[in-house]
C-alpha cells in the first residue's frame, strides 16, 4: 500500500512539473511573439527641467484674482 501511495505522489509531482514547464514555455513563446515596446523599457525621453513649472504655460499668468483670494483672510481647516 505504501508503495502505491508513494508512486501516486511521485506521479502527481511529475505532472505538476510538466504543467509548470509547459507554462514557462508558453510564456516564453508569448514574449517572443509580442515583444515589449521601447518605452516600456524606460527608453523614452526624460521630462524637461521645467516639467512642473506652470509659469511657462501661457494660460497660467497672474490675473489679479489671485491677489484678492490671498487677501481674503486666513483659511483654517480646524475651525468649525
Amino acid at each position: 500500500m505504501e508503495l502505491k501511495e508513494k508512486a501516486n505522489r511521485e506521479a502527481a509531482e511529475t505532472r505538476l512539473r510538466m504543467v509548470a514547464m509547459l507554462q514557462v514555455e508558453q510564456a516564453r513563446a508569448e514574449m517572443l511573439a509580442h515583444p515589449m515596446r521601447g518605452n516600456a523599457f524606460g527608453e523614452e525621453q526624460e521630462p524637461t527641467e521645467d516639467f512642473l513649472n506652470d509659469e511657462n504655460e501661457p494660460g497660467n499668468r497672474e490675473t489679479g484674482i489671485q491677489d484678492v483670494w490671498w487677501g481674503a483672510g486666513h483659511f483654517d481647516l480646524n475651525s468649525r
